[in-house]
């Protein structure tokens, strides 16, 4: 999935509509791992354009996925590559 996402948005801000409709349907499925993924993506996608707030904002939303689902760092190691 990570793959996907990064193909998807090659890290360009113009993609992010693209990671946003990703995002929606992997929260809507449940898909928690993957959904982490388009956070960690997001975020920095968000930092990178000067939007500190709305990278804040994936990266705790992030972070209560991982309270929420009991998931440690060992489970999530993108999130912690990412500083997020």
């Amino acid at each position: 999935m990570r793959a996907l996402l990064l193909r998807q948005t090659g890290g360009d801000e113009a993609a992010l509509p693209r990671l946003d409709a990703a995002i929606e349907t992997l929260a809507a499925t449940g898909t928690f791992r993957e959904l982490t993924h388009a956070l960690v993506e997001r975020a920095a996608l968000h930092e990178r354009a000067g939007r500190g707030d709305a990278a804040a904002a994936d990266r705790e939303q992030v972070q209560v996925i991982q309270r929420e689902h009991g998931m440690v760092p060992a489970d999530l190691p993108w999130v912690e590559a990412a500083g997020a």
